[in-house]
């Protein structure tokens, strides 16, 4: 494993939550909410046993709802759904319109990727590098002119109107046989890495906003590879899908399981071995660490061992899972965790071109109050920069995780060797919870709505004997069996939550911490949660997704799945 890990396996590290009443009561939780989505989905199949294989389109929703609701019974309290409560959209109408997919680059599973297209390459995707993976017989300038209403090409870029999504450690990513689906008329496609152009359009009316919406999508990295618009019909929904599936599947094992879950793993086992219990790091760090250590142990071999889920999820199996993880191991920095690092690198900080950016603009009211909340609970206890720098458990913790530490067990890229001043001890630890909270809500969450109904992100696609090429239908999608596993897949992953940011505030023993810990709980109630609130009544009015996995109360203080 290229990611430093807990030298525990699962039953060991059982034996050790036993004696530890604040971990077991999560782990628990977290096994039985395992164990009973398994036992939803026997139960659904055996139900379902006469049923047609393939189910209709209708029949998908219903799957989806069937897996959704079937914990909130169980788990009361732990199992809430946000789009439930909050401003959203659940209508299955516009599941595939062009405006929904582009907003899921910016308030679905994955708003982590949508590059914008330069000329310079200083941030974002350089056009010229860009091109030489494209279609050189597609006309790729006559359709971004013709969708920005006559604007000429050159401009398009210049004015920053152009943007990619494309995941390039997906490029000749290996397909593993599908082990679930045995129909002979039907064969799974295999595993691509399609390249997705979107432009932001200016609007028509002064009045209103520029929208960002798909182009063109070039089936796979290849030059020889076809490239679909919004022209092409049901070949355009294929496109949208394979973008779709690609981005959800690449994303979870990059974004979410290596670059939060395994580095989140290990800071926090450094937390335990470098900072006593007493200290005043470690009395919060505990509430944001708990949790990963389970997630990572029992729910890990999932994705990652031989045959097991990932082997009949996604088409490149646990070989292809690997591969990825190892690519983000040598790729990762810990200054890629900073959200304003990430916005910026990518170009998508411009709020003229995109306007409508929910994980950017409301990650930044919590990343705010993080942050916020730090820097008066370093000043309540380092009342100087010199006592940052003697503190030896800090600096035993930080030359631990970093690479260029003297102890450098973590091995983290980019993290400090040691910490100096109060600045450095804030920023530090306020990237931190906002890797298990802002960060993970954001790349976990969301599969909850989106892809427990399989008709917006289908895992698998398919070509069949039943219906043309150039068709799209419930036959291109996975099968009732495999919608089974897909939705206990999501709901397993994004329904538990045990807390939310910064409630513990009032379980501090030391009242110089519980003030500042329970004043910025108060101020994420109060103050964050009804801004965000309003902003996704106005995105539901405006027509756009709206993004409830961002609101204080339903972000958790870490990793909890």
């Amino acid at each position: 494993m290229p990611f430093a890990r807990l030298r525990h396996g699962i039953v060991s590290l059982t034996a050790i939550l036993i004696k530890d009443p604040f971990l077991k009561f999560h782990a628990d939780k977290w096994r039985g909410l395992a164990v009973f989505n398994e036992a939803a989905r026997s139960s659904y199949m055996l139900s379902k046993v006469f049923a047609p294989t393939i189910p209709t389109m209708n029949e998908y929703s219903s799957i989806a709802e069937h897996f959704k609701r079937k914990p909130k019974l169980l788990f009361r309290g732990y199992a809430n759904i946000p789009s439930d409560h909050e401003p959203f959209d659940k209508s299955k109408t516009d599941w595939m319109s062009d405006q929904h997919f582009a907003d899921q680059r910016l308030a679905g599973t994955n708003p982590m990727n949508l590059n914008k297209i330069t000329l310079s390459g200083e941030v974002g995707v350089n056009w010229n590098e860009l091109k030489s993976t494209l279609n050189e017989k597609f006309e790729w300038e006559s359709v971004v002119s013709k969708a920005l209403n006559g604007m000429p090409f050159d401009t398009a870029i210049e004015e920053g109107h152009l943007y990619v999504l494309h995941h390039p450690y997906a490029d000749d990513l290996m397909t593993m046989a599908d082990e679930v689906d045995k129909d002979p008329k039907r064969r799974m496609w295999k595993f691509m890495s399609p390249i997705a152009l979107f432009a932001s359009v200016p609007s028509k009316d002064s009045s209103s906003e520029a929208r960002l919406l798909p182009v063109a999508i070039q089936m796979d990295h290849e030059q020889s590879s076809p490239v679909y618009t919004p022209n092409d019909g049901d070949l355009w929904t294929l496109a949208k899908l394979n973008v779709q599936l690609t981005d959800l599947e690449v994303s979870q094992i990059v974004e979410h399981l290596s670059k939060v879950h395994f580095i989140a793993e290990g800071l926090c086992v450094s937390v335990e071995r470098q900072l006593s219990y007493q200290h005043p790091l470690y009395v919060i760090m505990r509430y944001h660490c708990r949790g990963v250590l389970v997630a990572n142990t029992y729910g890990g071999p999932v994705l990652l061992a031989d045959n097991l889920k990932l082997d009949s999820l996604f088409p490149y199996g646990y070989e292809g899972a690997n591969e990825l993880v190892a690519k983000t191991a040598k790729m990762f920095e810990w200054g890629d965790i900073k959200l304003e690092n990430n916005i910026k690198r990518r170009g998508v900080d411009d709020t003229r071109r995109l306007p409508y950016y929910p994980f950017r603009d409301d990650g930044a009211e919590i990343e705010k109050a993080i942050r916020l909340m730090m820097t008066d609970y370093v000043d309540a206890y380092y009342p100087r920069d010199r006592d940052v720098k003697r503190d030896n458990e800090v600096q035993d913790f930080a030359s631990e995780v970093s690479d260029e530490g003297r102890i450098s067990k973590v091995m983290l890229r980019g993290f400090p060797a040691t910490i100096d001043t109060k600045e450095q001890l804030v920023d530090t630890f306020t990237q931190i919870i906002w890797l298990m909270t802002g960060q993970h809500a954001s790349v976990n969450y969301p599969m909850l709505d989106y892809i427990t109904y399989v008709p917006n992100t289908p895992l698998k696609l398919y070509d069949s004997d039943r219906i043309p090429n150039t068709t799209f239908g419930p036959e291109r999608l996975p099968n009732r069996a495999q919608a089974a596993s897909q939705a206990s897949f999501g709901v397993s992953l994004a329904t538990y939550r045990e807390d939310s940011l910064f409630d513990y505030g009032k379980t501090l023993k030391d009242g110089k911490g519980r003030k500042v810990v329970s004043r910025y709980y108060n101020y994420l109630k109060d103050v964050v949660d009804p801004l965000l609130e309003m902003r996704n009544h106005k995105r539901l009015v405006e027509g756009h997704l709206t993004y409830p996995y961002m609101q204080p109360r339903w972000v958790p203080n870490g990793i909890q799945t």
